[in-house]
């Protein structure tokens, strides 16, 4: 999915600038859309750099977190 692959770029781009700034990025879209991939691609990106200490993944809803093994936003 095209979407997908430009969200991804998006994170994945913004790791290799120097000093970045901190990247606020919503992904949202309908149940099924692959939201859950995209995020579960850019953990395992971060992880296999050894860098997964470097975002922090959250969801509105239980769900999801099950999904990716995260914290919903009041937790």
């Amino acid at each position: 999915n095209q979407k997908q692959k430009h969200a991804f770029h998006i994170i994945a781009n913004h790791t290799s600038l120097p000093k970045q700034k901190q990247l606020l990025m919503y992904l949202g879209s309908m149940g099924g859309t692959g939201k859950s991939r995209v995020v579960s691609t850019v953990m395992t990106f971060f992880r296999e750099k050894e860098e997964d200490a470097r975002f922090k993944v959250v969801a509105p809803t239980g769900s999801a977190t099950a999904l990716l093994g995260e914290n919903t936003y009041h937790s």
